[in-house]
């Protein structure tokens, strides 16, 4: 659980001293976290609700991670003609959802005090990108890469998803064209 302090006091000292290993527990447990905090913004009227709530977003998180891992990795390998290191970064991935927890006091603090809402708005995109930042960072201290190449690479499987959705909607077009 140390690591767990210190990624979320200083994310370069943990990457630095927890870089070599891949923190299996702590990974875990961040993911289970953000997943649970995740249900309960879904409001869930009973505990099994919250239980089963918790874990879809726990299945959804492992999944989207995985898969975002995956293709990051794959396009790393050409970048930066390392190994494969997938497994590595999607427990990385996953601890770096943890500033996500802070959401369950400053919501119950935002619903109990309306004059916060905003300020809640404004944590929350910051915390959305403040996540996205750890994430590019751990790509740049797993692969080596420079901050621009470690940023193109986080945005690879976004690139990919829109260009395979733009060609979608052209192929689909010509049919369209086509039929009549």
């Amino acid at each position: 659980m140390k690591i767990l302090y210190t990624y979320i006091i200083n994310p370069r000292k943990a990457f630095t001293f927890y870089g070599k290993e891949t923190p299996y527990n702590a990974s875990w447990l961040a993911l289970i976290l953000a997943s649970w905090t995740a249900a309960l913004f879904s409001i869930p009227e009973s505990i099994f609700e919250f239980i089963t709530l918790t874990l879809l977003f726990t299945i959804l998180n492992i999944f989207f991670i995985f898969i975002y891992s995956l293709i990051v990795d794959f396009f790393s390998q050409f970048i930066s003609k390392t190994t494969g290191k997938s497994l590595n970064l999607f427990h990385w991935f996953s601890l770096s959802l943890l500033p996500f927890c802070i959401f369950v006091p400053l919501r119950s603090f935002s619903i109990t005090m309306p004059i916060f809402d905003p300020i809640y708005s404004m944590i929350y995109t910051l915390t959305f990108f403040i996540v996205i930042l750890l994430q590019i960072y751990t790509v740049r201290k797993l692969y080596r890469l420079s901050l621009v190449k470690s940023a193109i690479l986080f945005a690879s499987p976004f690139i990919l998803f829109a260009s395979m959705l733009l060609l979608l909607l052209f192929f689909s077009g010509l049919f369209f064209i086509q039929s009549f």
